[in-house]
């Protein structure tokens, strides 16, 4: 399946937009507080070494499967092709072993997540993931916050509903223009 390269995704993502220093004050943090356990435990792993290497491969490593993205990886460091392997087959045994619906929900977010690498795509996207996991049954919602968690935190802040209501007419070009005016402004 598509969602095969989460874990690459994820960590080439993290590392792009936090650089190295854990994030521990204000939405940066609370962005870092919202990904997986595991996710963060990965990043708080990685070395500086580890990040360049992540950036210098960043084209050969998006979009392919994680099995692919870990073979590149590992002709520069082994041991972080190892640890992110670990990584995507920890999320990915979690969110196989749960029941259709959530099984789904979870398949269908990342595969949109991975659609798109620009990002208005991606904006329009997570806005149809959270607008959708308010939709999910209450026992699917419980077992993805088994699993996982800080989704608990995501997909029920009020923040993030708040943001998502005062934007809900506005085009995914706008609400992009609104989040790089908050991140300068931060």
């Amino acid at each position: 399946m598509r969602f095969q390269t989460t874990a690459v995704v994820l960590v080439v993502g993290l590392a792009s937009v936090f650089s190295l220093p854990i994030p521990n004050a204000g939405e940066a943090k609370e962005i870092f507080d919202f990904l997986p356990e595991e996710a963060k435990t990965f990043y708080t792993s990685l070395t500086e070494q580890d990040l360049q290497i992540l950036k210098e491969l960043h084209s050969q490593i998006v979009g392919k499967d994680c099995a692919v993205a870990c073979e590149i990886i590992k002709t520069r460091s082994e041991d972080l092709a190892n640890r992110l392997k670990t990584l995507h087959d920890t999320i990915m045994g979690k969110i196989n072993g749960m029941s259709d619906i959530p099984k789904n929900f979870l398949s269908n977010a990342i595969n949109k997540l991975q659609a798109d690498m620009d990002m208005v795509a991606q904006i329009k996207n997570l806005v149809e993931i959270l607008r959708a996991a308010k939709e999910l049954p209450k026992e699917s919602k419980e077992e993805i916050y088994r699993s996982f968690p800080s989704l608990k935190n995501f997909f029920e802040n009020d923040k993030v509903e708040q943001f998502l209501n005062e934007n809900k007419n506005k085009s995914p070009e706008e609400i992009v223009t609104i989040l790089k005016s908050k991140l300068h402004h931060n």
